[in-house]
């Protein structure tokens, strides 16, 4: 039977995009608990930015009462304040070569697991990329460079990059909340802030002696400003300060094994109270400076997660909408066009925290 290879590249497409896109953020474990909150979503506003706000305690004022027969003093406040971000657009295009084609045009079933295979490599190309800029303010380079995503939000507070709206400061500071105040870096277009917008950070002085302790202090801190009461829920370090962990604080934690569901091998999660507690390959501790005293994430980190403040917004219908193939006008080829559009907005920065200096 003749088939068209443009109609089999659409069909596999069409019926194959969406688990595959599931399956591939599930692969970072960032990813994966923002799907299981619905945290990607579609934005309710166009334009160039993406918004929220948040409750400033400033704007609330009380007064003691002598008699209980004073007028409260009537004063003006701004009680709300908002986050900001700056839409991010990214795209390219897909090529299955006319050369390629012919190699597999008497085979119906050998091109549409090649279309298949297309599409499962660039999600998972897209995803890495996205996923290690941001945790780390860096790319890997698959798809998109580091200059490519600098108006995305990271989580590496050392970050400064973009364009569209000046300076984007990354969201984690690496630094006691009070050297974090009053620096006047704009983070999420907001100015770091006691009681509403900073995180909490504690510095590990050596593992064997203080490292679960000052763990737990940032857990709990972090828990304590959670305004839903949830606290952080995951853990992300790198690989070194993983490991640990699990020397020398093992039996103080739930260590189990977890299935991949995608490969079929298993691997271990380890857990503090309602915390996942796991590394990324992406966080690489020589991509962060230190600061002083023992503040000193090159040495190592940890940063607490609370999942539940952070979404993703796009104007798209999915965070990554893939169009059907078509013949190329340029090439002997077929293309398809990816695209990306949106940003990271976090809320309630005070229910997050670092912990450094965890490799020591």
């Amino acid at each position: 039977m003749s088939f068209s290879t443009q109609d089999v590249l659409n069909t596999v497409k069409r019926t194959f995009d969406g688990n595959v896109l599931r399956n591939v953020i599930e692969k970072e474990p960032i990813f994966e608990e923002m799907l299981k909150l619905e945290k990607f979503s579609k934005a309710q506003q166009g334009g160039d930015t993406l918004e929220s706000t948040i409750i400033d305690s400033a704007g609330v004022t009380g007064m003691k009462f002598v008699s209980g027969l004073e007028q409260p003093e009537r004063r003006v406040h701004q009680i709300t304040k908002n986050y900001k971000v700056t839409r991010q657009v990214l795209g390219g295009d897909m090529v299955f070569s006319d050369m390629e084609e012919r190699t597999l045009r008497q085979d119906r079933a050998a091109l549409a697991s090649k279309a298949k295979e297309l599409h499962t490599h660039l999600y998972a190309w897209i995803l890495r990329d996205l996923g290690s800029w941001f945790l780390s303010g860096k790319s890997t380079g698959a798809v998109f460079s580091d200059s490519d995503l600098r108006d995305l939000l990271t989580l590496n507070g050392q970050i400064n990059s973009g364009t569209l709206t000046g300076t984007i400061n990354g969201l984690l500071s690496f630094e006691a909340p009070a050297t974090q105040i009053g620096t006047g870096a704009l983070v999420e277009n907001l100015a770091r802030q006691a009681d509403i917008h900073f995180n909490q950070c504690e510095a590990v002085s050596a593992f064997p002696t203080d490292g679960f302790k000052q763990m737990q202090k940032a857990y709990l801190l972090a828990k304590r400003k959670d305004v839903e009461g949830n606290g952080p829920t995951l853990a992300v370090g790198d690989l070194a300060s993983y490991l640990n962990l699990l020397e020398h604080v093992r039996s103080q934690v739930r260590v189990t094994s977890d299935l991949d569901q995608l490969t079929g091998n298993s691997f271990q999660t380890a857990s503090f109270g309602p915390m996942k507690i796991t590394y990324s390959e992406y966080i690489d501790p020589a991509n962060y400076s230190a600061h002083a005293g023992n503040f000193d994430p090159s040495n190592g980190l940890f940063m607490f997660l609370s999942p539940q403040y952070i979404q993703y917004f796009t104007l798209l219908t999915k965070m990554i909408e893939v169009a059907d193939w078509k013949p190329s006008d340029t090439q002997r080829a077929h293309v398809c066009r990816f695209d990306i559009d949106g940003n990271f907005l976090v809320r309630n920065l005070p229910a997050f925290a670092t912990v450094v200096n965890t490799a020591s």
